[in-house]
């Protein structure tokens, strides 16, 4: 079974994770002359599954081909950078460092974490060992393509599915420490080609995983291979000497998808259940409903009961990239968090006094539309297919130099397909205190679902007299 562009590559074979102490050490080797400088997110949010961030240490594998030749051609071969928390990526030794062809032709650059010993352009994927989670958490590059110079911004993508039970006990149970959790007939090898970005599973290779769970018995978790038959793995919950089998009761594992599971045990009629939906947690979904119900005194499966009401889910967020150095047009800057997946476009690009992404001493990379010009930023591409309830965040602030000065919060006209939507009415000033601070914007009504979206920030020069910096920009809904 192969499964295409599957986003939470999963797991290698078990391998050191050297930490790297002195990333300072190493700085010539990613900044010199010629070589590439890399930084990097993940799905937008900086996320991975043990924690919020990258750690210091961590071992990226990276590839640069010419433009359009495919990895079979790649000039640079997994060479080995290690990430810092923010995301910037230095090469391991100087033998290491990538370096733009002096031709000047542009590349094309696929990058994977964590770093191994690479056959041909296919990664080892084994999930039967879920001790270290970080080391199977395996990242997937491919977006930055058709570049000759300047800094090379790698987005990655989770390729492997991940499946977290949160455990609670009724009275009937007086601790779940100790408990033990296994999903049985479980998937657990395949190979991750970073070619085409498909991940094989091999069929044959079926067992028991053990979940990685916490002292207290409240909280399991595994990464495991995506697959169209989910419904084949059985969930064994260990606890006391007792042990009670539930099948898992969703179709399929999807990729990049986190199944987020509250579960109850019960005793003598108490049950414990386990409930999917549908939500994104960054840079996973999180899908809950459909319960089971397991009895550990042998009192049989109780009814199911009505699933519960979707989950809020984060479908983007936008924060313009990490770092603070940022100077560039909106049509030319590529370090947004969603760059290669939704599109950002100035149809204004021409005017003098141009929309740009910038920084300041007091704010970190945002998107700032000038005054006196007509300027905007288009997304597209979004998808809400199958949402309701949609809500669209950002923080605002203008550029109220003076104590006289002032300015709404509307006339910065928010767009949704094409349509204006209501935008608070809230005086922006200095004495207000948003000349060095923002003002966070909420606006629930008018934003229709649908697979392909475009949210608008345009500032028209007759009403823009000041100029407006905006930031933290968020679509979320339920599903």
């Amino acid at each position: 079974m192969t499964l295409k562009k599957i986003m939470w590559l999963g797991v290698l074979p078990l391998f050191a994770m050297t930490a790297c102490t002195s990333l300072d050490d190493n700085s010539e080797w990613g900044n010199g002359d010629g070589n590439v400088k890399f930084t990097s997110y993940i799905s937008g949010a900086q996320k991975r599954a043990t924690g919020t961030n990258w750690n210091s240490g961590d071992r990226i594998g990276i590839f640069m081909t010419g433009h359009g030749a495919g990895l079979a051609s790649a000039s640079a071969t997994n060479r080995q950078y290690i990430a810092d928390a923010a995301g910037n990526l230095t090469a391991a030794d100087a033998e290491q460092a990538i370096a733009f062809p002096e031709s000047g032709a542009a590349q094309d650059f696929v990058a994977y974490y964590p770093y191994q010993t690479v056959s041909g352009t296919a990664v080892a994927v084994n999930v039967s060992d879920q001790t270290d989670q970080a080391a199977i958490d395996l990242l997937y590059s491919d977006n930055a393509q058709n570049i000759a110079s300047g800094t090379v911004n790698l987005g990655f993508s989770h390729e492997l599915s991940q499946v977290v039970l949160n455990i609670q006990a009724d009275a009937t149970i007086p601790t779940t420490a100790g408990l033990s959790v296994e999903a049985t007939n479980a998937l657990t090898q395949g190979s991750f080609d970073l070619a085409t970005g498909s991940l094989t599973t091999t069929a044959s290779s079926t067992g028991a995983i053990a979940f990685n769970t916490n002292a207290a018995g409240t909280q399991a978790e595994a990464i495991l291979l995506p697959t169209t038959d989910a419904a084949a793995i059985t969930l064994r919950f260990t606890l006391g000497g007792q042990t009670v089998e539930k099948q898992l009761t969703v179709s399929t594992l999807d990729a990049g998808t986190s199944y987020s599971i509250p579960v109850r045990l019960g005793n003598s009629g108490g049950s414990i259940y386990v409930q999917f939906g549908s939500a994104t947690i960054n840079p996973w979904t999180t899908v809950t409903g459909g319960d089971i119900n397991v009895d550990f005194n042998g009192g049989g499966t109780t009814p199911d009961p009505e699933p519960g009401p979707g989950t809020e889910t984060t479908i983007f967020e936008e924060t313009f990239g990490p770092g603070s150095d940022a100077d560039s047009p909106v049509n030319d800057y590529t370090a947004y968090d969603n760059y290669g997946t939704l599109t950002f476009f100035n149809p204004y690009a021409e005017n003098e006094g141009k929309a740009n992404i910038r920084s300041t001493k007091t704010f970190d990379n945002h998107l700032w539309l000038p005054a006196n010009k007509d300027n905007s930023l288009r997304i597209s591409g979004i998808n809400t297919e199958g949402y309701t309830n949609l809500t669209l965040t950002y923080d605002i602030t203008a550029n109220v130099y003076n104590d006289s000065e002032e300015i709404s919060t509307n006339a910065i006209q928010v767009l949704w397909n094409g349509t204006a939507l209501t935008v608070p009415d809230i005086t922006l000033s200095r004495a207000n205190g948003n000349f060095d601070s923002y003002t966070t914007i909420t606006i629930e009504q008018g934003i229709t679902a649908s697979s392909d979206c475009t949210l608008e920030f345009f500032g028209a020069g007759s009403v823009n007299t000041l100029g407006f910096r905006i930031d933290n920009i968020k679509l979320v809904g339920t599903k």
